[in-house]
């Protein structure tokens, strides 16, 4: 027993070599790094493929050991084994285990940001129905709003379409007070009076006599409804010609066809006339052969906005089924259809 306790403690006090040191500090150091790399691997996700992970560990150089000391203890030489030390690549390699540590936890705080601001089922369907709401009360208005104004820039491209096809006709056919006016009340009269002053000036697609009954709905026409011509032009309206008498032709614009006929709303009314006729307005239409339908009963005074909409027996009013004057009253409101007019 002397003799093998003696040969143990001659180990223990044994000098340890440097190379010996150097493989055990090179040791340490890797056991630590892929520790540390294993640990960075479960944080990414890549731990059961280790080759598809982006972390990049570059093994650490040979490390340095403390220089080794000898000295004398009682009779024998005592040397201390040589202290290993990690060099400065070591601690940088240290570091760059940490990093990719720390990029990968930013990795999943932004995957749970994400997660924290998804929106309900609740909250999608609530801010739904208030959308459907909003809409539901302002659409109709929105969609009033923009017939109204489709249909006064319609009107507006017919009241100058025919007024230029009349200027066009008097610089050759002379002024509108000597022109040759149909002498019989019917369409084929009519037809031919609008071939000689009014059609060759116009940009139409068709000619239609006698005018079908769906064209328009005038209630006072009652059976003269087939003495009418109707011309379409280019843009689908339908300009309807109706001779009365007094040197005045009736013209009815039918702006679509694709619903009821209504005056005031797809339907108005106008008169080309000799510059001489009856009846005549405020509008600068006086000395117009082309003017808004402005017939009036004796002794009302057709210079105001009253008589175009208040007007007992035509005015364009909700009162009124005619409302042949509705044309009128939007001239006279600049070519606007304001809030009271009877849409």
């Amino acid at each position: 027993m002397i003799n093998e306790e003696q040969r143990t403690r001659s180990q223990e006090d044994k000098p340890i070599s440097s190379s010996r040191a150097n493989e055990m500090s090179a040791a340490i150091s890797s056991k630590t790094c892929h520790a540390e790399r294993r640990i960075n691997l479960r944080v990414s996700g890549s731990h059961n493929n280790p080759t598809t992970t982006n972390a990049t560990l570059t093994p650490h150089p040979a490390p340095l050991t403390t220089p080794l000391r000898c000295g004398k203890q009682g009779h024998k030489a005592h040397c201390v084994a040589p202290v290993p030390f990690a060099p400065q690549g070591a601690r940088k390699n240290k570091t760059a285990c940490h990093s990719e540590m720390n990029l990968a936890s930013q990795r999943l705080n932004v995957l749970a940001s994400f997660k924290k601001v998804a929106f309900t089922l609740a909250e999608v369907l609530i801010t739904l129905g208030i959308i459907g709401i909003v809409a539901a009360m302002t659409m109709p208005a929105l969609i009033t709003k923009y017939q109204k104004q489709v249909t006064v820039n319609r009107l507006k491209h017919a009241y100058t379409v025919l007024s230029q096809a009349v200027k066009l006709s008097e610089v050759e056919n002379g002024s509108i007070d000597d022109w040759t006016w149909p002498i019989d009340n019917n369409s084929d009269a009519v037809e031919v009076w609008l071939k000689q002053y009014i059609c060759p000036y116009l940009k139409y697609t068709d000619i239609i006599n006698p005018t079908p009954p769906q064209y328009l709905n005038e209630p006072g026409l009652g059976d003269r409804l087939s003495n009418l011509v109707s011309v379409k032009i280019t843009n689908g309206t339908i300009l309807s010609f109706w001779f009365n008498s007094d040197n005045r032709v009736h013209v009815f614009v039918t702006l679509s066809l694709n619903k009821k006929m209504q005056n005031g709303k797809n339907q108005f009314v106008f008169f080309v006339s000799g510059r001489q006729g009856y009846y005549h307005s405020v509008l600068d239409t006086s000395m117009a052969a082309v003017r808004p339908y402005d017939y009036s009963l004796s002794g009302q005074d057709t210079n105001t906005r009253a008589f175009w909409r208040d007007n007992s027996f035509v005015g364009c009013n909700r009162n009124n089924e005619r409302k042949s004057l509705c044309a009128g009253l939007i001239m006279f409101d600049g070519w606007q259809i304001k809030d009271d007019y009877p849409w």
